[in-house]
């Protein structure tokens, strides 16, 4: 289902009456195609499309049962977006269509940045998430965020002043940083709703900790692409009853009251 939001219709009327109607014109194309490489692609891997929001900030597709995919299938996902805008750029370039080549090749690169909901901060979290656990890449690249979304906002503020009345960089870094202040409890969320669909066969990843090793210290240690197996006194906690346990009890707690509930 498509929605429009009615700040789409402002954005561009209010482009329009400054004379940049064909600049936002062609933005949108090139937003509107990445999104469309991005539908396309997880629906070859079998995922469904719940909807496609446009709106002044850009444009968003909703896609259902993506977390049921390998980490590899999600990130080519994710990747084909960005993709999609460098080969546009490319060929706007190499026809000599300058400025349109110019906006895919900024989206592009936007995109690509370490800030949730890009492209850019969900590659990472998934390169990283298995090396370093879920949780801990969560809340790195959630600081990195905070980092980027800080130099955005000063750089827009220099835009500003030097390319009045441009003020797309503070925007943009400002509602970014809005959107990821409150992120960790949906990423939270999310990385429990991943576990709970992992599908065998993946590699078992064994780890060996003590009774009173506390349980946030063990969810740290769950990855995207294998299934972790605690060892704790000759007794052994999957990880589903790992995640059980979180999910009524919360993350207090030690691993054996985990393996006692």
């Amino acid at each position: 289902m498509l929605k429009i939001h009615i700040s789409f219709w402002v954005a561009a009327t209010i482009f329009w009456l400054i004379g940049l109607g064909l600049d936002f014109l062609m933005v949108a194309i090139a937003v509107t195609a990445h999104e469309i490489a991005h539908m396309i692609c997880a629906k070859l891997f079998g995922c469904q499309i719940r909807q496609m929001h446009i709106s002044a900030l850009g444009e968003m597709s909703v896609l259902h049962n993506m977390e049921r995919l390998p980490s590899a299938k999600r990130a080519t996902i994710l990747a084909v977006g960005p993709f999609c805008n460098l080969i546009m750029g490319l060929i706007a370039q190499c026809l000599g269509f300058e400025s349109f080549a110019f906006y895919n090749f900024i989206l592009c690169g936007f995109n690509l940045l370490p800030i949730f909901p890009l492209d850019g901060a969900k590659l990472l979290q998934l390169s990283t998430g298995n090396r370093i656990g879920i949780m801990p890449a969560n809340r790195m690249i959630l600081k990195l965020g905070f980092i980027c979304c800080m130099l955005m906002m000063v750089l827009g503020v220099m835009q500003a002043i030097l390319f009045a009345p441009n003020i797309t960089m503070l925007c943009a870094g400002f509602v970014l940083w809005r959107r990821n202040r409150g992120l960790q409890v949906e990423l939270t969320g999310e990385f429990y709703i991943t576990l709970l669909n992992k599908k065998p066969p993946l590699p078992v990843k064994f780890i060996s900790v003590e009774k009173n090793q506390p349980i946030a210290t063990i969810v740290d240690a769950m990855g995207w692409d294998n299934i972790l197996m605690v060892w704790v006194d000759n007794e052994i906690i999957t990880e589903k009853q790992i995640v059980d346990y979180v999910i009524h009890k919360g993350l207090k707690g030690t691993a054996w009251d985990c393996y006692m509930l």
